[in-house]
Formats: structure tokens, C-alpha cells, sequence
């Protein structure tokens, strides 16, 4: 016998049921609202977030350089990044700096022109000697600088502008594919699509060095110059020798090695002349070497100013004798040039090491051996001692070379630094 379900009883079981879907599909749909409220929520503050984070962002500020690099105190330009470095294709990504100066032209048309960097090669691009400083970093579609990040530190002596004095530079950054080339300073239409982000500052600096397109201009006065200052130091001891002035023209024929065979031949025949002449005023000691590095001081750069100082060297080492006039007006040269010192200490140096004689220091004259040493009178007794020792060291180890010029003069020159630690106590 089946049981009796009385229809009551069913139907309070069915209206438990529906009650029971009711509330589930009820909590559902809360749940869902507010799921979808906090997903709105979170997808408007990434808005928000994302709409916040600038654009490429450049900020550059003069300071020091880093004491940890031990490269001294130069001034710099310190450069910072912000915001977008994202790459919607690519892991990688690279960021490009350039540094233009920025003028107007007679029209008052803005014109733009690339610093060079003659110092470091791999900051330019490729053979050309425009600055352009690159670095790759791994990113991604969402790849970002928050807050400012240091991009790099560019030393201001290793930058020339078009001009020397008050000038307005344009720091640009340029996010790019990581096979992006550019040439002058700028992209080309073929490497257009290849740009993902640009940014920009500008600050105002002032050049104490003669810019590179003056430089271009006077090149010419700075060859008859150097000439003329190789000539009057030749002639410091008194006579003027063969050898002397060959290395004078030896340099000369230097000077005409990137022209086209007319320029290089009519270039040849007015430097020519042109030693003649000097050649006539350094024997009549007419050529003034104080006003002549005056004059080449206004005009040259850091550059052209070590290649006078190499080719000096090989005038006054090619009689194979370095007399004591020739090295103190040396000295003197060098401090009016204001060159780095112990750069040129390297490079007198490597001449001490083959010119057969060195002119003793004559009696009462108690600076001259110093003088060839590079010791200056404006050093302490401390740091002369310092030096003595750097010497010695580098010295004593050119004592066991096989050529026996350079072993012959290591011996001689520890003999002077020995004699003149002594003086010092050190």
C-alpha cells in the first residue's frame, strides 16, 4: 500500500524550495553587484593610476660627479627620467639622449644643433662625434618610471657646443625600437614608426671653451699658431736644429691627411711658406710665446691644445737632449694652457724615457729638477712626497728594460727622486 502524501504537506515543501532559490539567486545578485562594484572600482583607480603616470619626463640638474667613479670633482650634468617607458611589441626598449643647442637664427626661425663629444667615442653616433648617449632596459606594455630615476651623468668639460658663452641646451629623450639609428641628432622618415617616446627639457649654461663651429673657423690661425709657438720653444736653447724643424714639418704635412689631393697640395705649399716665415722670426727672436698662447688659448680647443703639447715634446726630444730652458718654458706653457697636469706629466714622461741627455741643473738653480719632476711650488711637502713616490715606483720599474736607453735614464731619474726624497724626508 502506498503512502498518502496529503497535498498540504507538499505544497509547504514546494514553497521551502523556491523560498531557498529565491535567497541563493538573491545573494548571487548582491554578490554580483557588489563584485561588479569593486571590479568598476578597481578598474577606475588603475584609470586613474594610469592616467597619472606623465608622458616621458627629462629632469637635469648641475652637479658634481659621483665620488665613488675617482674621476675628481668635474661638474656635470645629472639626468633623470619619468613616466612612460613602455614597449607595446617588445621586452626591451632603448632610451636615447641627445643635448642640442637651441637658437634663432637672423630671421628668428629656432634652429637646433647637436653638441659633439670628442672625448668618449661610444657616446656619439657611430663615426660621427654627435652626442648621443644610448642605454637598452628591459620593459614591457606597462613599463614605467613612478618616481625620478637617474638615467646618467654626463661630465660638462667633455661636451662642446656650436659656440662658446651663454647658450640654451635641449636635453631629449628618445624611446625607440632597440635597432633604431639616428644621424645629426635626429630620425629619419624610414625610422619613424621605430619612436615610442619622447621627452624634453631645456636649462641655460654657459661655455668657457670655444665652441666647435668657431673652432672649424679659425682652424686655420690655430695651425699658424702652434707652428709658431713649436718654432720660438725650438729656439729657447739658443739654436735651431735640423731635426727640430723637421718635426715641425712633419706635423704640418699632418694636417693636410683628410683633404682631397688639390686641397691638400695648395695646402701644403702655404703651410710651407708659412714655416719659412716663422722659421726667419724664431732665429730673430721676434715671436712672442706669451701672446702667441694667449691668442691660441681664445681659439683652440681642449684637444688641439695636447696635440701642441705632443708636438712640443717631439721638438724639443728630437735633438735628443731636453735642455732646462726647454722644460721650465714647457712648464710654463702647460699652467697658461690649463691642461690637466698629470695627463702631461704622463706624456713628458714617456719623452724622458728615449731623449739620449737631459741638461744637468745648473748651480743655485734648486727648482729645475723639480720642475722636470713636475713638482710646482704651489704643492705641499706632503704631496710633493706623494708624487716622489709615484715616481720612483714607475721608474724603478723601466730600470730592467731591455732597451738600454730607457734603462739608462730609468737609473738617472731614480737618482733625482732619490736625492730629492731625501730632501723632503720622505
Amino acid at each position: 500500500m502506498l503512502p498518502i502524501i496529503h497535498p498540504t504537506n507538499q505544497v509547504v515543501l514546494l514553497d521551502a524550495g523556491w523560498v531557498l532559490y529565491l535567497i541563493i539567486l538573491g545573494a548571487w545578485f548582491v554578490y554580483s553587484i557588489v563584485n561588479d562594484n569593486k571590479k568598476k572600482k578597481l578598474l577606475e583607480d588603475l584609470q586613474e593610476e594610469i592616467k597619472n603616470i606623465p608622458q616621458l619626463s627629462v629632469r637635469v640638474t648641475k652637479t658634481k660627479m659621483p665620488e665613488e667613479l675617482k674621476v675628481g670633482p668635474l661638474p656635470c650634468f645629472w639626468v633623470e627620467l619619468k613616466g612612460w617607458v613602455s614597449h607595446p611589441r617588445d621586452e626591451k626598449i632603448k632610451l636615447n639622449l641627445f643635448i642640442k643647442d637651441v637658437y634663432n637664427n637672423e630671421e628668428g626661425e629656432e634652429k637646433v644643433m647637436p653638441l659633439i663629444c670628442p672625448a668618449i667615442q661610444q657616446w656619439t653616433e657611430g663615426t660621427s662625434r654627435f652626442l648621443r648617449i644610448s642605454h637598452t632596459i628591459n620593459t614591457s606594455p606597462d613599463g614605467h618610471y613612478q618616481n625620478w630615476t637617474h638615467f646618467g651623468h654626463v661630465p660638462i668639460e667633455y661636451l662642446s657646443p656650436p659656440y662658446r658663452g651663454k647658450r640654451k641646451l635641449r636635453f631629449t629623450m628618445v624611446a625607440t625600437d632597440t635597432d633604431a639609428e639616428s644621424h645629426w641628432g635626429s630620425y629619419d622618415e624610414s625610422q619613424q614608426e621605430k619612436i615610442i617616446h619622447v621627452g624634453s627639457t631645456e636649462i641655460n649654461h654657459t661655455f668657457k671653451e670655444v665652441g666647435f663651429l668657431e673652432n672649424i673657423l679659425n682652424r686655420e690661425k690655430i695651425e699658424n699658431l702652434s707652428i709658431q709657438i713649436a718654432l720660438a720653444i725650438a729656439a729657447t736653447d739658443g739654436h735651431l736644429d735640423q731635426k727640430e724643424l723637421n718635426e715641425i714639418k712633419s706635423w704640418a704635412n699632418l694636417c693636410t691627411t683628410n683633404l682631397e689631393e688639390d686641397a691638400a697640395k695648395e695646402k701644403k705649399k702655404r703651410l710651407s711658406k708659412f714655416i719659412k716665415q716663422a722659421y726667419e722670426e724664431a732665429k730673430a727672436k721676434k715671436l712672442a710665446i706669451s701672446s702667441l698662447i694667449d691668442d691660441l688659448n681664445d681659439k683652440a680647443i681642449k684637444e688641439q691644445k695636447y696635440e701642441l703639447i705632443d708636438l712640443l715634446l717631439r721638438v724639443v726630444s728630437a735633438d735628443d737632449n731636453l735642455s732646462r730652458e726647454e722644460d721650465a718654458m714647457l712648464n710654463k706653457i702647460v699652467k697658461k694652457l690649463d691642461i690637466d697636469k698629470k695627463t702631461y706629466d704622463e706624456m713628458k714622461n714617456k719623452t724622458l724615457a728615449t731623449v739620449k741627455t737631459i741638461q744637468a741643473a745648473t748651480s743655485g738653480d734648486k727648482n729645475s729638477d723639480e720642475g722636470l719632476l713636475g713638482l710646482t711650488d704651489e704643492m705641499t711637502d706632503k704631496e710633493k712626497c706623494k708624487e716622489l713616490r709615484k715616481l720612483y715606483s714607475k721608474w724603478n720599474g723601466q730600470t730592467n728594460s731591455t732597451n738600454k736607453k730607457i734603462k739608462s735614464r730609468a737609473k738617472e731619474m731614480i737618482k733625482l727622486i732619490a736625492e730629492l726624497r731625501s730632501k723632503y724626508n720622505c
